[in-house]
């Protein structure tokens, strides 16, 4: 048996990547070692150096790979405990989860990152959280968790799923996942009642589901730059609407309900596979802006000279 000053030895020398040369035994003192007082006290250290204890995690950690991480973040200097933080590097790896203890942080933005830490969820009293243009692949649960947060960007990133979470958001007024590589948008969507912004430009969603028909208060949805087939007709609850964007998708036929829409100003529906546009659309008495250029369409109806507001037609036939 290896005597506890010489582990620890080894614990200090031995990256991750060399842990396949112990054997099982060693590995487990390893283990225990890096989740150990010793390595929680250089953790502990690091902060007290830098007078900012109250970044110090609690909880079960591998006090080893924490006390590395924080080592090789270098912008301690720029986070602390106000209401709100801006970090724009292109080196960070991911964001610390030290942020977590930042309870009174109202805004923060974020760029450069991998990882999201469950952590973030601690941030209950965050409003705004901008973590576009990164490279993050996966949203933790714990997001659901931020129940005042009133905006929400994580456009430009890798995301496939959204979790079921989110739905908790319901102070949420605008929600960005715009380019990413969504497929699928879960029902507990429709919880977000207080919506005004919705964009999921530049994904892989197949199918809206009805449930957006909840969103009563929207006044802004895009969804252009998918794989869409159909629009529910439940679009036409969304009263309050005044700009629709769906360009570049696989939609074959514009619902009757989009009649309904009388706030709608602006109509983008271009790059379609869309062959008649339904007489009903000239009850859009506000519409400003209709482009339904590169559809299938070969008329319009004559009713169209009723749409007194309407600035800009954009027509272009798609050809044969």
């Amino acid at each position: 048996m290896l005597c506890s000053d010489l582990i620890i030895l080894i614990c200090e020398y031995l990256e991750d990547s060399n842990y396949y040369l112990l054997n099982k035994s060693l590995y487990k003192s390893i283990i225990m070692v890096e989740k150990s007082a010793y390595w929680r006290e250089k953790y502990n250290n690091f902060f007290k150096k830098i007078n900012k204890e109250y970044l110090i995690l609690n909880g079960n950690y591998n006090w080893k790979r924490e006390y590395l991480r924080i080592t090789e973040f270098d912008y301690w200097s720029k986070i602390d405990n106000k209401k709100e933080l801006n970090i724009h590097y292109n080196r960070i790896k991911g964001i610390p989860k030290e942020i977590g203890n930042l309870t009174n942080l109202e805004k923060l933005y974020f760029s450069g990152v991998k990882e999201i830490p469950k952590e973030i969820g601690n941030l209950i009293n965050l409003t705004y959280l901008c973590l576009s243009n990164n490279h993050i692949k996966v949203i933790p649960k714990e997001l659901g968790n931020l129940i005042k947060l009133n905006e929400l960007d994580l456009s430009n990133n890798q995301i496939k799923e959204i979790p079921k979470e989110l739905g908790n958001l319901t102070e949420l007024t605008s929600l960005d996942f715009s380019d990413n590589k969504i497929k699928e948008i879960p029902k507990e969507i429709n919880n977000l009642i207080n919506l005004t912004d919705l964009y999921f430009v530049g994904n892989l969603i197949k199918i809206i589901p009805k449930e957006i028909g909840n969103l009563i208060n929207l006044e802004r949805l895009a969804f252009a730059n998918n794989q869409i087939k159909e629009i529910p007709k439940e679009i036409g609850n969304l009263m309050k609407l005044d700009y629709l964007w769906i360009s570049n998708n696989q939609i074959k036929k514009i619902p009757e309900e989009i009649d309904n829409l009388i706030n709608l100003k602006s109509l983008i529906i271009s790059n379609n596979q869309i062959k008649e546009v339904p007489e009903r659309m000239c009850n859009l008495i506000n519409l400003e802006y209709l482009d339904i250029s590169c559809n299938w369409v070969k008329e319009i109806p004559k009713e169209f000279s009723n749409l007194i507001k309407l600035k800009k037609l954009r027509i272009i036939w798609q050809s044969d």
